[in-house]
């Protein structure tokens, strides 16, 4: 959504972990405590770490591997067909333009066969990251595509997935500062969360009139709250039908939702029963968190 604010960049301890989220983020964060409570708490979609979290897939991640900003000259990054190469090409972009220094997007590919492949991943990702210059090299190893970037340039890449440009990085013997001194980030990109796109809560309460409901809300559904747990669900047309002293209680149906840390995706089912109205967003104790509005969803 185009009006939402730039969350913050969240940091865990960890060598270049700070130093990387602030050129990463307008503004940053530390986590301290719950990883999904500070995501949740702060709407965050970044998270820079000390190493990749295992199972912990709530936001985008990146790690910063023998970072020293002061040595960076360039920032190049590599993409592929993979899941992460979207992310990596735009901290790569992010990172050129706070250092001030240039950036690249490198493709490579192994032998002439591939070379279609990877002009084809530039072509798909260059209108995202337009102030990275764009490259398609052919790397039969890790030392080849290193030589082929500027000197002196910062790797940013995606987390290890299978494709033989990975193999290469986190082989035996790979090494990866190999020829690049200012270090490397590995990305890992995530599907959106619907705690990143959820905005003020709108509900009414159990104990409010039909009349007054009316008057003061036009959406085509509405969230029936009370202390703060969800408990309903009153349709607009329940509310037209029924007398202006009845109370929202006495018409309301059983509530559908979705969960604080569910994927976006997950909303489309809702779709259905909500129309144009924003969906409701619950914790684990069907607590209400906020709504989920149809541009998002």
């Amino acid at each position: 959504m185009k009006d939402r604010p730039t969350p913050p960049v969240l940091w865990t301890r960890g060598d270049g972990c700070s130093e990387l989220a602030g050129l990463l983020g307008d503004a940053t964060v530390r986590v301290v405590g719950d990883l999904a409570d500070a995501c949740v708490a702060t709407r965050a979609e970044l998270m820079v770490g000390r190493k990749l979290p295992g199972e912990f897939d709530l936001v985008n991640f990146a790690v910063p591997v023998d970072f020293a900003p002061t040595n960076v000259k360039a920032v190049a990054a590599a993409v592929g067909g993979g899941p992460h190469s979207a992310l990596a090409a735009w901290v790569a972009g992010r990172l050129a333009r706070t250092l001030g220094v240039p950036g690249v997007m490198a493709s490579a590919y192994a032998d002439a066969a591939g070379q279609g492949s990877a002009l084809a991943i530039i072509e798909r990702l260059a209108p995202e990251v337009p102030e990275l210059e764009y490259r398609a090299v052919e790397a039969a190893d890790m030392t080849a595509l290193v030589r082929r970037l500027p000197d002196r340039a910062l790797l940013v890449f995606g987390a290890p997935g299978g494709n033989w440009f990975q193999r290469l990085v986190f082989g035996p013997g790979a090494r990866l500062r190999h020829r690049a001194p200012a270090g490397a980030v590995v990305v890992r990109q995530v599907p959106e969360r619907v705690f990143q796109h959820m905005r003020e809560p709108v509900y009414v309460g159990p104990w409010r009139q039909v009349g007054d409901t009316l008057l003061m809300h036009q959406e085509p559904a509405l969230a029936v709250v009370e202390e703060g747990v969800l408990i309903g669900l009153v349709r607009r047309a329940a509310l037209l039908d029924a007398g202006h002293a009845e109370s929202v209680g006495s018409i309301m149906e059983e509530p559908l939702a979705v969960d604080r840390l569910e994927a976006l995706s997950a909303a489309d089912s809702l779709r259905f029963v909500y129309e144009e109205a924003p969906i409701p967003v619950v914790d684990q104790h069907h607590r209400m968190l906020g709504s989920l509005y149809p541009t998002a969803a």
